[in-house]
């Protein structure tokens, strides 16, 4: 069996990492409640917040989890949260992604119905990195190459493109 190396990780960086932990529930918290106790503030783009929030919220649990127990070996606690730190670290950075594209559609390219119709498809590829820690299905290749294709067919800076096939530019 193949022995790996511990990282020795001192007490003041366990604190300053707990502290951050403690900051990003916080936060994550708050937001979730915003989204709970003021219901006329629920927009979509406030919903895809919620979600990123949620995701934030696990990464900090997560890792405080993985602070406060100071592991020695690799148990199934110690594998879990480090898939459920990924997971939610993962699913945080493409819920990030997807709130970028939803306000480029919807503020730059005024494409609401379209920007509306993409919810569906973050959550698909949001989700769809869970392959790693549950069972695969097998739609989701097709799915990820379905939206795929449908961001790479959407012109991004119609008027730079037709400047350049004009020639202007």
């Amino acid at each position: 069996m193949l022995t790996v190396p511990q990282t020795e990780v001192y007490t003041y960086e366990k604190v300053v990492i707990f502290i951050s932990c403690c900051l990003s529930f916080l936060g994550a918290s708050l937001i979730i409640g915003g989204h709970f106790w003021w219901p006329d503030l629920r927009t979509r783009a406030r919903q895809l917040l919620l979600y990123l929030s949620l995701a934030d919220l696990l990464s900090a649990l997560s890792y405080s989890y993985g602070v406060l127990r100071d592991f020695q070996s690799s148990t199934w606690d110690c594998v879990l949260q480090g898939a459920l730190s990924t997971f939610a670290n993962t699913s945080s950075f493409f819920w990030t992604v997807a709130i970028a594209v939803y306000l480029y559609l919807i503020i730059v390219r005024s494409e609401k119905a379209l920007a509306d119709s993409l919810v569906v498809w973050f959550h698909a590829i949001s989700m769809k990195h869970c392959q790693s820690i549950a069972p695969s299905s097998p739609a989701a290749p097709g799915i990820t190459r379905s939206l795929l294709s449908q961001i790479a067919s959407l012109q991004l800076y119609p008027s730079y493109s037709s400047s350049f096939e004009s020639g202007a530019l």
